[in-house]
């Protein structure tokens, strides 16, 4: 069980018998897919127990010790701040992105994973995009966009530029055209600029030192 507003945070599970695996054989050799999104962690709570039964536990490919339904990742989970959670959560996402550098293979298989997850949660109606289709920003508005950006560069030079350039190397390492979770609108939202900012970054128009 896992509650997250990042499908692509590299949360891998936190039993102890997975940990050890995970440090032994290295998180490149595992493969994380999304089985059920639910609204409530009661509903989550309640298919785990349906599945991780007394006959899953005892078998001999699966690291559960214990029956589904009392996770210890959410009451660990309460332990934590918003900002340590947001913090961790971005930790992860960057672990990930280098590890998909590395491993080129791998990094085509999580897009894929992702994009399906990303795919199912919308269908179900868990995830929605969002959408300036239709709507104007008034005069003040833009007004005040035009006042923010005045004098300002743009992409490395830009010392007020909220991004940074490891922010744009993960960015770009995970980005997917088009996708919910890792396409620019959402990359946007997850480093907090502007979509035009970060798919600038993300085309090369701005940060451009970046290879």
């Amino acid at each position: 069980m896992h509650q997250t507003e990042n499908l692509d945070d590299a949360y891998l599970g936190s039993g102890t018998l997975l940990k050890r695996a995970l440090k032994k054989y290295g998180s490149q050799q595992f493969t994380k897919e999304v089985l059920f999104v639910f609204d409530t962690f009661d509903e989550m709570k309640a298919k785990e127990r349906e599945i991780v039964d007394e006959a899953f536990v005892n078998r001999d490919d699966t690291y559960n010790l214990n029956v589904g339904g009392e996770g210890g990742w959410y009451r660990a989970n309460q332990t934590y701040t918003a900002e340590q959670r947001k913090e961790l959560s971005r930790m992860g996402a960057a672990a990930m992105a280098q590890m998909r550098v590395s491993d080129p293979d791998m990094s085509a298989r999580l897009r894929a994973v992702s994009s399906q997850n990303g795919k199912l949660a919308v269908a179900n109606g868990h995830l929605r995009h969002q959408d300036f289709t239709g709507k104007k920003h008034t005069e003040t508005s833009k007004q005040k966009m035009r006042g923010s950006q005045a004098g300002k560069h743009v992409g490395v030079a830009n010392v007020q530029s909220k991004l940074t350039e490891s922010d744009v190397r993960a960015a770009r390492a995970i980005w997917e055209r088009g996708s919910p979770t890792v396409g620019a609108k959402a990359l946007a939202v997850k480093y907090g600029v502007d979509e035009s900012t970060m798919r600038d970054a993300l085309s090369g128009k701005t940060w451009s030192n970046i290879k």
